[in-house]
């Protein structure tokens, strides 16, 4: 089985949150998981996308970049969404 996986990226307030809810809401995003990489102390588009996105499963990164200090909790949360329930 593939599984897609989509890096959203952008420079501050490029519109990725709302992109991100925008697609979230299209029925046919079932399946996604999500990954949030919050880099200030409070997870503001965690908790958007959390409230908008109603149940996708997701996981957040806080306080760091992924490439440096957080590359091994990369990998364990996305071995978590893969290994999560899946809509059938």
């Amino acid at each position: 089985m593939a599984i897609d996986l989509f890096l959203l990226c952008g420079f501050l307030g490029s519109g990725k949150t709302t992109l991100l809810v925008d697609f979230l809401r299209d029925p046919a995003a079932a399946d996604t998981g999500v990954i949030v990489n919050e880099a200030g102390e409070i997870g503001v588009d965690g908790a958007i996308v959390a409230n908008e996105s109603d149940g996708v499963p997701m996981a957040l990164l806080s306080n760091g970049c992924v490439c440096c200090s957080l590359r091994s909790d990369l990998v364990h949360t996305l071995a978590a969404l893969l290994d999560a329930p899946r809509p059938s």
